[in-house]
């Protein structure tokens, strides 16, 4: 009868355990808790992923085409988990194109490592599966149209349709990235209005005409948003159009000792002050330039305008008027010129008693110099995120101002002799002793009832 007993209390506890642990688990798959204990982040989204996530009002799939096996497939299913576990709304799949070649087929995949995003009735195929790049097609997806910008071309601008390094092609993935769509434009021939968010001047070497310079004004009393990126010495005819809305190109360049300390040039600044302004606010990247000219704003405008000086030089830099000492290379600073920190970038930006007021008013940047933003010198520093939120801010995506997350920094685990030894001995041999030494006790204790 007690042996009886004793079986009923043993089928129980364990009928008891089974249900404990299909408790447990059940309760995991609905409440997935998960932490990232890593110092740089590794498995968790960036913040301007995770805010274009919670943009998402139904689900989407995200289905990626890579080999089993490959490193690449290890990466994904990475990604695809923090996806996943930051929103319910995303489903995500992995598919091997050689093992299912009617799913490849379906989503007329040709190549591995692509990945396909759907949803909302719209398709996106990114080929280069970056957390950045998925991400960037999960906002095309929600927004469905693209914003518009108008490329001013005729004056000797920057272009994006030539890949050489001193032209901007690498920017002009970067927006159509942000969902931005590029076309270049002659104030000449083309009408520029609001059905465009935001037009850019990039570089100009040749004056504009009173014609052009009416139809950037036209554009402007309409709302509209200008960024414009000035050389020194060549100003374009823009910079009597620029004053009238409190921002002063000046007519100097910019040199900054603290560059040529950290082994660049002193016509190379560096710029690691900025403004608490939503284009820069908690902005810690250095931003690097190539003759640049000071840009700042006029006080006396600033019952008209809100002006902000956004980006500053090191205060051992200034701004040198004798250009004659710049070109032999014999710079010196002298009282004539303008002490540092010396500003490179300034926003003009309507007043307006409501946001919805000011959202109606023109804004304009003004930034000294157009090489920070080529292909040459975009992946510096933070010169990418700089105009990345620049332009996200103009066209009104306050959201997506960003620091970007760090690079994950590959940090080896160097131990000592002694510290090697122990993580041998303990995991391998001393914890399975002691696991086999209880089974043993145990095993005795029961054959002596």
């Amino acid at each position: 009868m007690a042996d009886g007993k004793k079986r009923t209390l043993e089928i129980v506890s364990i009928v008891i355990f089974i249900a404990i642990l299909v408790f447990v688990a059940l309760l995991s798959r609905l409440h997935y808790l998960r932490y990232d204990l890593t110092k740089t982040k590794e498995y968790s989204l960036a913040e301007r992923s995770v805010a274009t996530i919670k943009k998402l009002t139904q689900e989407i799939n995200i289905i990626g085409f890579v080999r089993e096996g490959m490193d690449e497939y290890a990466q994904l299913k990475r990604i695809f988990a923090a996806y996943e576990y930051t929103s319910h709304l995303i489903k995500t799949k992995l598919v091997d194109p050689v093992r299912y070649p009617s799913i490849a087929q379906k989503y007329k995949v040709k190549q591995f490592n692509t990945v396909i995003v759907e949803g909302y009735n719209r398709l996106q195929i990114v080929k280069f599966p970056t957390e950045e790049n998925i991400t960037n097609a999960i906002n095309r997806i929600i927004e469905g149209k693209a914003r518009k910008i108008a490329w001013i071309m005729g004056h000797g601008e920057r272009t994006f349709k030539e890949e050489k390094e001193k032209n901007v092609s690498i920017l002009k993935e970067i927006l159509e990235g942000e969902n931005f769509e590029l076309e270049e434009k002659n104030l000449l021939r083309d009408a520029i209005d609001r059905s465009y968010d935001i037009v850019i001047i990039a570089g100009p070497e040749n004056n504009f005409l009173s014609e052009e310079i009416q139809s950037l004004k036209g554009y402007l009393n309409q709302g509209g948003n200008l960024v414009v990126f000035l050389e020194p010495f060549s100003d374009a005819g823009l910079v009597n159009l620029l004053k009238g809305y409190g921002i002063v190109a000046g007519n100097d360049i910019v040199v900054d000792p603290f560059s040529k300390a950290q082994g660049g040039d002193f016509l190379l600044p560096i710029v690691v002050q900025y403004a608490n302004h939503e284009i820069t606010k908690d902005f810690n990247l250095a931003t690097i330039y190539r003759s640049a000219r000071p840009i700042s704003i006029d006080k006396d405008m600033l019952k008209d305008y809100q002006l902000t000086e956004l980006a500053y030089t090191s205060p051992e830099s200034w701004a040198e008027t004798n250009l004659e000492a710049v070109f032999k290379g014999t710079v010196q600073r002298d009282n004539e010129d303008k002490a540092g920190p010396v500003c490179l970038a300034a926003i003009s930006e309507g007043n307006g008693l409501t946001k919805e007021e000011k959202e109606q008013k023109p804004k304009i940047v003004v930034f000294g110099d157009v090489d920070f933003i080529t292909n040459q010198f975009i992946g510096l520093g933070g010169n990418k995120q700089l105009i990345r939120n620049t332009i996200n801010y103009l066209g009104a995506r306050r959201d997506f101002i960003f620091i970007k997350k760090e690079h994950k920094a590959v940090e080896p685990l160097l131990l000592t002799n002694f510290q090697k030894k122990i993580v041998f001995w303990v995991p391998v041999v001393v914890m399975p002793t002691i696991v086999l030494l209880l089974a043993i006790l145990v095993w005795f204790r029961r054959r002596a009832r």
